[in-house]
């Protein structure tokens, strides 16, 4: 089976915080919820942070809209040269009932070129001790 490309539109344009990428790295999480006849995308920076951008798609299920929310993710990064290093379904993860009904998805971006984890892998409590 093909699967169905689910087109969307954006109700509000997706705005990334500069202070938000670390060592070239960000990361967003895009929760959809049914609203109606179709579904509400939002992005952060955390599930329950401030709105970066929000969008709107006909899906007809929680897969569908879960793709709209990457196909809308990816779009915006190729527009402004950012890289989609990983996109998760952390819906899947949760139990059925949940996640039949709302879909999250996390994203790791990076600025063009290869993404440099070394501050992410560095516990900051430990280079103020050892400074």
């Amino acid at each position: 089976m093909i699967p169905r490309e689910v087109s969307y539109l954006v109700r509000r344009n997706l705005i990334i915080p500069e202070d938000g990428f670390r060592d070239g790295v960000i990361i967003l999480y895009a929760v959809a919820a049914p609203e109606g006849d179709a579904w509400t995308i939002s992005v952060r920076l955390r599930p329950d942070d401030v709105l970066l951008g929000q969008a709107r798609t006909a899906a007809r299920n929680v897969d569908e809209a879960s793709s709209a929310a990457e196909k809308w993710v990816k779009d915006h990064a190729a527009k402004s040269g950012l890289s989609v290093v990983s996109s998760e379904r952390l819906h899947e993860q949760m139990p059925q009932p949940v996640w039949s009904a709302v879909s999250l998805t996390r994203f790791t971006l990076s600025r063009e070129g290869p993404a440099n984890v070394t501050g992410w892998l560095t516990d900051p409590a430990s280079t103020a001790a050892s400074e």
